[in-house]
């Protein structure tokens, strides 16, 4: 016979919800103010945690201001996943709130909201019209964050599997490449890589089919050719 539960979530939910509703701490945005808790954003960032226990804030009534922002929105949505460990992004503007998100997680130090944002960047990224991708390759080639730049990867495979971009007469994508040239410089290099990795490949397989005897197509071939060369050696020395 199954023991009943000694979880009571009714109770927890409850419990979670009085701790929610005494928030200890205020943080700023561009005059906009948004009421968490300390634990809470102890738990998800390494910054927010060094600036509560610095012992700089006041007791009373503390604030910490993110002087360096100016999108409040932004801000909002990396709290909003402190909580939840998600957040919103409003369709057509999906692909910026990404990067944004990726650019916040890694000034901030939030546990898990790169690779988070990240990988819903680059589900975003195979259903974004050419307008929404221009705009977003823009940001990113703007951005000087590590965890940002590594976006740029994500584009460039987007790029090159898709044929309407390079493979086609685009003018609007050719527009693109002047404006953000270090994009055009990604993917010739990424290029590159690919065609010699397959030329070094195939070097590979012709040199193996050739050595010693079975080896393949190329092998046969080379030991026909040694044998009419030493048949005719023999004849000329008779």
């Amino acid at each position: 016979m199954a023991q009943p539960s000694k979880f009571d979530r009714a109770e927890a939910e409850k419990d979670l919800l009085k701790i929610l509703a005494d928030p200890d701490i205020t943080i700023k945005c561009n005059g906009k103010a948004t009421l968490c808790h300390k634990h809470i954003l102890c738990r998800r960032s390494d910054w927010f945690a060094k600036a509560i226990t610095s012992g700089f804030l006041e007791s009373s009534s503390p604030v910490i201001e993110l002087k360096e922002e100016s999108d409040e929105l932004a801000v909002r949505r990396m709290l909003e996943f402190c909580y939840s460990l998600d957040y919103s992004a409003p369709e057509g503007v999906e692909l910026l709130v990404h990067v944004q998100m990726v650019r916040l997680a890694d000034k901030y130090f939030v546990h898990g909201l790169v690779a988070f944002a990240t990988d819903r960047f680059q589900t975003a990224l195979k259903a974004a019209s050419q307008a929404d991708l221009a705009a977003a390759v823009e940001d990113v080639y703007a951005t000087r964050s590590s965890a940002v730049h590594d976006l740029r990867g994500s584009i460039v495979d987007h790029v090159l599997s898709n044929e309407k971009y390079l493979g086609l007469p685009n003018a609007d994508f050719d527009q693109l490449l002047c404006n953000v040239p270090e994009l055009a410089v990604d993917l010739s290099r990424t290029q590159y890589n690919i065609i010699h990795s397959l030329l070094r490949s195939n070097t590979t397989i012709h040199t193996r089919g050739g050595r010693g005897r079975g080896g393949g197509r190329g092998g046969r071939m080379l030991e026909q050719g040694w044998g009419r060369d030493r048949t005719a050696v023999s004849a000329s020395q008779h």
